[in-house]
């Protein structure tokens, strides 16, 4: 009876006695006055640095790129869900890569670190046909496998997207890779109006 736990979950478990205790995003240096090493070490940077390289085993990230790494992670106030989001656009999508993390800045807006607009920001970034699939498969509340995703998107293939999605961090998968669900942040911001009048 006095046993405690101490767990770390995406949502609360709705469990008798739960108590939760939010997060907040990483810590992050000051940009102007921290020098690149400092940088380097950073969790936020860390973390950006892992989940493109996840996306995209060929990504690097350059001495050239970490400035813009850097303000990328200040501008998102250091939340791991802004900062998976413009790494893996960046790895996946190749090109220019301060470009695109310029953009997903911009998108945000300094001072103003909302993680719906880091995901409005991403799912824009989606060819037509993926965000199609992505706005059907926000019908789902929960876990879902492939033949239910075909089901609501009407295509035997949905597959393809399933994995596109994944790569960005737009849908999660289970361990085993057999079971998908949408971010709550992705689930929020696909249940606005502000998607439908994209």
């Amino acid at each position: 009876p006095n046993l405690s736990i101490l767990a770390t979950a995406r949502e609360p478990m709705a469990t008798d006695g739960e108590r939760c205790v939010p997060v907040g995003g990483f810590a992050v240096p000051d940009a102007q006055g921290a020098g690149e090493q400092v940088w380097r070490d950073s969790p936020a940077v860390e973390l950006f640095e892992r989940r493109a390289y996840e996306a995209n085993r060929e990504f690097r990230l350059t001495d050239a790129m970490l400035g813009a790494v850097a303000d990328l992670c200040v501008v998102v106030g250091g939340s791991p869900t802004g900062i998976c989001l413009a790494a893996a656009a960046t790895a996946v999508d190749g090109g220019a890569a301060e470009e695109t993390l310029s953009a997903a800045a911009a998108s945000v807006g300094r001072g103003s670190p909302e993680v719906s607009r880091m995901v409005a920001w991403a799912c824009d970034r989606l060819p037509g046909p993926t965000r199609e699939t992505l706005r059907r498969l926000s019908a789902f509340d929960s876990w879902f496998g492939v033949p239910a995703a075909a089901t609501v998107c009407d295509d035997a293939a949905v597959g393809d997207a399933l994995e596109a999605l994944s790569r960005r961090d737009l849908v999660q998968t289970d361990e085993g890779g057999r079971l998908y669900r949408l971010p709550r942040a992705v689930a929020a911001y696909l249940r606005t109006g502000a998607w439908e009048n994209k």
